[in-house]
């Protein structure tokens, strides 16, 4: 075929193609290119009822209801990283991949694959931040999978070469950006020099709070919906054991500050660049703080097999701190651009959904809970569930 006749059969993708891209990345086969306002007109818009009962849903009200029919994708999901694929390392119950949410004031659905593909066809979403967003990127990429072909891509957006995966036959792309603080960091040697500081001497990272991450603030601008995540890295105890000591820079000055303080400012420079400096033209989102379950003795509380009730919440001792940060990230997003994904206190019932000792082949040697990260399958395919109601009601309520 012809070079013209092949330009004239596709559709320009919506992002500015890279000068450095190749031929075969230009000539995809995009049937169509919708923008963000066209989607939106394709969904009915809301009656007043409709709209006063979103308004005074509090989703993150509820109860876990066991589920035996709930479906899920398989173990053998080629994209759940290792570490998290808890019955491909050797646990057996399955109970904890069986849960739903169900919130008192509304109706959260499961993850419904069909209505994902058809609203972001043709769109780039970003995951970004620390392993927690990655989870939601691999249990979406593998409920996308059940039934459509999900392979690996990369691809230069906006002069960056970025990863992830993608759903080819509708042209819809899941980055993962690493950015466990969201702004930049470093752990070389000349990080610490810089600032009269000798490597090794107990600081983990050095840490930029007022420079955005290199990588995620390149290519902004050319992805459509961004989830950022964050949190974790800020803290400076984990109970009673110290997590790390970090150099937090502002005003290329060394400052002396909380792992919470640092983080407020962090979110404070994140929510400046992207919605003032940058204006960023898609929609932006914020998965809220995941919270752990170590307990203050043995055994540790998320050996559980079953969710807990809201009366032992809180008593699990990392309660106030994931209530904390969450509570941070609630107020300084109120009345900004952020749709916020809220699974803070859902997963604090969930000690049962940890990956516990089954992150690597050999667990019978493994003697060190891990009481922080989640199996897959399992509570982020919830979070998955969560997501799309975000994404699904706060597009229908915004639609003019």
């Amino acid at each position: 075929m012809a070079a013209a006749a092949v330009a004239a059969d596709v559709t320009r993708f919506s992002l500015p193609w890279p000068p450095n891209s190749d031929a075969a990345m230009r000539a995809e086969n995009i049937s169509r290119v919708s923008t963000w306002q066209d989607d939106l007109d394709r969904l009915p818009p809301l009656n007043s009822s409709s709209r006063r009962r979103l308004a005074a849903c509090d989703y993150t009200a509820g109860r876990w209801v066991y589920d035996p029919r709930r479906r899920s994708y398989s173990s053998k999901c080629e994209w759940i990283r290792s570490a998290f694929n808890c019955q491909g390392n050797g646990r057996r119950d399955t109970a904890y991949t069986k849960y739903s949410w169900k919130p008192r004031a509304c109706t959260i659905r499961r993850f419904d694959r069909a209505y994902f593909k058809a609203t972001l066809r043709n769109k780039v979403v970003a995951f970004v931040g620390d392993s927690f967003s990655r989870n939601l990127q691999q249990a979406i990429a593998c409920e996308l999978g059940v039934d459509d072909r999900v392979e690996p891509w990369s691809g230069w957006l906006g002069g960056t070469l970025v990863s992830g995966l993608a759903v080819p036959r509708y042209n819809l792309r899941l980055v993962a950006v690493v950015a466990p603080y969201l702004v930049r960091y470093s752990n070389a040697d000349w990080a610490f020099r810089q600032y009269g500081l000798k490597p090794g001497d107990g600081s983990r990272y050095v840490v930029w709070l007022d420079d955005m991450d290199a990588q995620w603030a390149s290519v902004l601008q050319h992805v459509d919906l961004t989830v950022f995540m964050s949190g974790h890295w800020f803290l400076d105890k984990q109970g009673a054991e110290a997590v790390r000591s970090t150099v937090y820079v502002a005003n290329n000055k060394v400052v002396r500050m909380s792992g919470m303080a640092a983080y407020r400012t962090a979110m404070r420079n994140v929510k400046r660049f992207v919605a003032v400096e940058q204006k960023y033209r898609g929609v932006p989102m914020w998965l809220t703080y995941s919270p752990s379950h170590y307990s203050r003795g043995n055994p540790p509380t998320c050996r559980r097999t079953s969710p807990i009730s809201a009366k032992r919440v809180q008593a699990v001792a990392a309660h106030d701190i994931a209530t904390a940060f969450r509570g941070l990230e609630v107020r300084e997003l109120r009345k900004s651009p952020f749709r916020i994904i809220d699974i803070t206190r859902i997963s604090l019932f969930r000690p049962d959904a940890h990956v516990k000792l089954f992150y690597g082949s050999k667990t019978n040697s493994k003697t060190k809970w891990d009481c922080t990260h989640w199996c897959l399958p399992g509570l982020p395919d919830v979070w998955a569930d969560v997501f799309q109601f975000v994404l699904k009601t706060q597009l229908r309520r915004h639609k003019k």
